[in-house]
């Protein structure tokens, strides 16, 4: 099976900085292969004979022997990544698909922490729940959204968020 993993918090404005070729490492060292990754913001595709989860475990890890850098990494399978493509409740967002994010998170969200979501809080900008997915489509970009950092904060969830390119980019090298 090919499987993404998407490491947390790396690369992002100068912090935890992770080289592709450590990353490369690191998912070998868990069991990955052919391991292959894509852009320099933590993202690896690889084949696997593990459970996504506990590839990702083994890749978290991995990382915190071969890089030094602790942070989360969570999976998704080819399959999923597709359905998460096929999925998309946010087809207009696709003129500007930079806007369109996807958050993944670790377990779904609670049914009452969903709920208490208010989308008229973050107008313009919208999101759509959907299992361990937020979709959030952002009417000026995600750089000023407001719901950028402050719709899941406070969330006990581990999260990362892509925007629609590296998801379809992912999506395309996992099938």
């Amino acid at each position: 099976m090919r499987c993404a993993l998407l490491v947390r918090a790396v690369n992002v404005g100068g912090r935890s900085r992770l080289p592709s070729a450590d990353l490369r490492r690191a998912v070998e060292a868990a069991g990955g292969t052919q391991v292959a990754t894509y852009l320099q913001s933590g993202n690896a595709v690889c084949g696997t004979d593990l459970a996504p989860d506990a590839l990702a475990v083994r890749v978290e890890a991995a990382l915190a022997d071969v890089a030094g850098v602790r942070t989360d990494v969570l999976a998704r399978t080819g399959e999923e990544l597709a359905a998460v493509v096929a999925a998309n409740p946010f087809p207009d967002a696709l003129a500007q698909p930079s806007w369109l994010h996807v958050v993944f998170l670790g377990a779904p969200l609670a049914p009452e922490v969903a709920a208490g979501l208010d989308p008229a809080a973050w107008l313009p900008d919208r999101f759509a729940v959907a299992g361990r997915e937020v979709y959030a489509a952002y009417a000026g970009g995600s750089g000023r959204s407001r719901m950028s950092a402050g719709l899941l904060r406070g969330v006990p969830l581990v999260a990362t968020a892509r925007n629609w390119g590296t998801v379809r980019a992912l999506a395309e090298r996992t099938a």
